[in-house]
Order: C-alpha cells, then sequence, then structure tokens
C-alpha cells in the first residue's frame, strides 16, 4: 500500500483528474492534500474516503509539505506528486514491484524522457549517475520511510529533490517509462513571479551550506 502527498497553492487545472485517478487505484490508500493557501472548493464535487486535505492559510513551501507527508503519511512507501501533472497509474505498480525486488533502494523519480515526448531507449529503473537534479525528476518521487530525508528549514520551495539525492541512506534511481502529461513546460508553480526569489534563495542556500561533491550513498 501507498500514500501520496500533493502540495497546491495554485491548484492546477489537472488536480480533480489527479486525484480521481489516484482514487481509482487500489494499491493508494491514503492521498494527503497539502492546500497551501486558502481552500476555494475546486475538490468539493471529489467523492474520496481516501483524501485527506491540510489547510494552511499561509503558504508553507513545497518542502516543508514534502517533510510533513514524509514524517505523516500512514503507509510505509509514499509518493511527493505535483499538482499539475497527469501519469499513468502503472507506474505506481512498477515502482512497488522495485521496492520489493530491491528493498535497498532510495528515492525513485521521473527521467526527463517522461516530458519530452522520447521514446525511452529502455524502459525500467537506472541508478542515478549524476548527482544534480535534471529537468523533472522532483515532480513525482516516490519513497520509503526506512529512507526518510527531512530537508531543513532554509530550504523552502526548490532544492528539496538535489538534497534527497544527495542525502538519501539508499542509491537513487530514475525511472524510465510511461509517458506524463503537463500543460506545464516547467512542471512546476515555483515560476510564478511572487516565489521565484525564494526559489534563487534556495539555490543559494544549497550551495553555500548542503552541497556535497557525491551524494552519501555514492
Amino acid at each position: 500500500m501507498i500514500s501520496f502527498l500533493i502540495p497546491t497553492v495554485y491548484k492546477a487545472p489537472q488536480l480533480p483528474k489527479l486525484i480521481q485517478n489516484l482514487n481509482d487505484h487500489e494499491l493508494i490508500t491514503e492521498i494527503i492534500l497539502y492546500e497551501n493557501a486558502p481552500y476555494n472548493g475546486m475538490l468539493d464535487n471529489i467523492s474520496s474516503d481516501k483524501l485527506i486535505i491540510k489547510k494552511y492559510a499561509k503558504n508553507d513551501f513545497c518542502n516543508k509539505a514534502w517533510n510533513y507527508g514524509a514524517e505523516n503519511s500512514k503507509n510505509y512507501y509514499y509518493a511527493l506528486c505535483n499538482d499539475d501533472i497527469l501519469f499513468p497509474t502503472s507506474i505506481i505498480d512498477d515502482v512497488l514491484h522495485f521496492y520489493k525486488l530491491r528493498p535497498k533502494s532510495g528515492f525513485i523519480g521521473m527521467h526527463p524522457t517522461q516530458f519530452h515526448h522520447q521514446q525511452p531507449d529502455v524502459y525500467g529503473f537506472i541508478k542515478r549517475e549524476v548527482w544534480h537534479i535534471d529537468g523533472g525528476w522532483g515532480t513525482l518521487i516516490f519513497n520509503h520511510k526506512d529512507n526518510n530525508v527531512v530537508i531543513p528549514d532554509d530550504l523552502k520551495q526548490w532544492c528539496g529533490d538535489t538534497y534527497y539525492v544527495h542525502y538519501s541512506k539508499y542509491p537513487c534511481f530514475n525511472y524510465f517509462g510511461e509517458k506524463f502529461y503537463t500543460n506545464n513546460d516547467d512542471h512546476s508553480t515555483s515560476t510564478k513571479s511572487d516565489i521565484l526569489n525564494i526559489c534563487y534563495n534556495d539555490q543559494k542556500v544549497y550551495e553555500e551550506k548542503y552541497k556535497l561533491e557525491k551524494p552519501i550513498w555514492a
């Protein structure tokens, strides 16, 4: 069984369909929506006993939401998911099967080919060989409780996925396979002007305080 955590501020138009798709998957028993802005009623017509909405009047930002999901989700396996994507839920089955075969694996993120409509040369899971985050990896991330990593409070919106790759206990992987749908070329609402300066500051803080030459698992 697996839990999903979805932080949201701007509530992308894909969000209701995304939650409905997740609700229909039998291995997902919990969907936590971390509302980083006043609730707007977008999901009022969704009927799901799996959905938990955590409402916040101000923006706590993505990385704090990820920490919340990792700590408070009820299942051993969990996923951290953008609000602006749709994807074949067969990916969930692939990931859980991989963890069963290789339980000492760390974070699993999506390879950039998932978003650029390229046909990958291979399907499956490949250990990461680069330490910087390439486009899209943090859009959908899987992990398990034995590999929890807490992102520092001074990283608010960006660099959380980079921190995961560097400080994971176990090797991290790219997933190659089924295509994603997104109507946002950046795969992130963090490019909105009101928080972009915070994102740039996250990059500066990461470089100064947390960057490693290579991950601790390498």
